[in-house]
């Protein structure tokens, strides 16, 4: 499906950037922009170009507010259900949170319903002080899809999490980060070269330590609590890998020359 005009990926250098192009509705989303998600994550989880992808709206206005709620009400009017919907956004939801990639959400404004899920399926979040958020499927009769909500338990803990939806209430940036919610919030006018820092030093990074890492980091989520073949199967070809020989070198040049 590839990109559309209100939601489409950038290639800048090593990253990839989804940007979410819809301003004159608050870049809600419509029931076609949810497989459109979908395709556009898995497009640049398979881009040997790039190491990672950020999620960002267009400008700097307005992240996502959500589902186009008018949209859903035209389809109800016209007796058709929301079942079909529901699953386009868990599989939107889903491929990005199953990227091997590491992924950022950029949030600046309106984080809200959908919006606050498409972050939580991203590894980190980062906003500037205008980010406001709500998560309130209750007040529509849905739930937060499951992959966002297994990332949201893990950020804030299960009494937060249930906190913010069963009450739906708005909260600013700063709460945000005391919760676990954000990874880091920073000033509006900071936030364009604080963002290119982290993109940078995560860009650094051996990019299958941090794919290993984050795997390892879902299994953990899964409840596994002790290793197993798989996680020493990781280590020991990390340990016998390029990157640790590389990385290894490059500490002790760096020594010496202290």
């Amino acid at each position: 499906m590839g990109n559309s005009r209100s939601l489409y990926l950038q290639r800048r250098g090593e990253v990839a950037h989804l940007i979410i192009d819809r301003p004159h509705r608050r870049n809600a989303f419509t029931d076609e922009m949810w497989p459109i998600l979908a395709d556009l994550a898995r497009e640049a989880d398979r881009d040997d170009r790039t190491k990672m992808m950020v999620v960002r709206g267009t400008d700097s206005t307005v992240f996502c507010a959500g589902a186009d709620v008018a949209e859903w009400a035209e389809r109800l009017s016209r007796g058709e259900g929301g079942a079909q919907n529901g699953e386009m956004v868990l599989a939107g939801v889903s491929a990005v949170a199953d990227m091997k990639k590491p992924t950022v959400a950029a949030i600046q404004g309106a984080c809200m319903g959908g919006g606050a899920a498409i972050s939580m399926a991203c590894d980190l979040r980062v906003a500037d002080r205008t980010a406001r958020f709500s998560l309130p499927p209750a007040r529509v009769g849905l739930a937060f899809p499951y992959a966002a909500l297994r990332s949201l338990v893990a950020a804030v803990g299960e009494a937060q999490a249930k906190w913010l939806l069963f009450t739906g209430e708005v909260f600013d940036a700063d709460r945000a980060v005391q919760i676990g919610f954000l990874s880091a919030v920073y000033e509006p006018q900071f936030f364009p070269s604080k963002l290119d820092e982290l993109l940078t030093v995560m860009c650094s990074m051996s990019q299958i330590s941090l794919q290993s890492m984050k795997a390892m980091m879902k299994m953990v989520a899964r409840g596994q609590t002790t290793d197993n073949r798989e996680t020493e199967r990781i280590w020991r070809e990390l340990a016998a890998g390029p990157d640790h020989a590389a990385g290894v070198g490059a500490f002790l040049e760096k020594w010496r020359r202290l």
